[in-house]
């Protein structure tokens, strides 16, 4: 999602995209060895199921393969005493999946990531009113009292 480029870079950060790769069999999919590589150095991951623009909604395995990725990077980090990678799963489009035989599953709901995952939603897509503009944050208090310093 372009926004996010903007966003990242407002807060300091530097964008390292992962992009999504086309398998004639399975649609979309992830390439985690791409991953793996770009989390050595990332501070945050942000996931955004369903995607948009695509549609791609992230399966179960998918999530986890992602949680366990995440959750190795951080035990090195924690033996290295380096600040963990954060996640952000954008799951605005929850509600909107095109594919009845898929489901939305909520990245936080993997335990290995928990305490270390912000989920954002957001009303306008909820209800279909995308000129609502009101969104919010669910996560851990340690992440959140963070959020509410840049966000009134």
């Amino acid at each position: 999602f372009d926004l996010y480029w903007g966003q990242v870079r407002l807060a300091g950060g530097t964008p390292k995209p992962v992009a999504l790769r086309a398998d004639t069999e399975h649609g979309l999919r992830l390439d985690l060895s791409a991953l793996h590589h770009a989390l050595f150095t990332a501070k945050a991951l942000v996931v955004n199921s369903p995607h948009n623009p695509s549609g791609k909604v992230f399966t179960q395995s998918e999530l986890e393969a992602i949680a366990q990725l995440v959750a190795d990077e951080n035990e090195r980090r924690r033996e290295a005493n380096i600040s963990p990678v954060y996640l952000i799963s954008d799951e605005v489009y929850k509600y909107i999946v095109h594919d009845p035989s898929v489901s939305h599953v909520h990245l936080a709901s993997l335990r290995a990531i928990q305490d270390v995952t912000l989920t954002v939603s957001s009303a306008g897509k909820t209800f279909s009113a995308t000129g609502w503009q009101i969104g919010w944050i669910v996560g851990p208090r340690h992440l959140l009292k963070h959020a509410h310093r840049i966000l009134p």
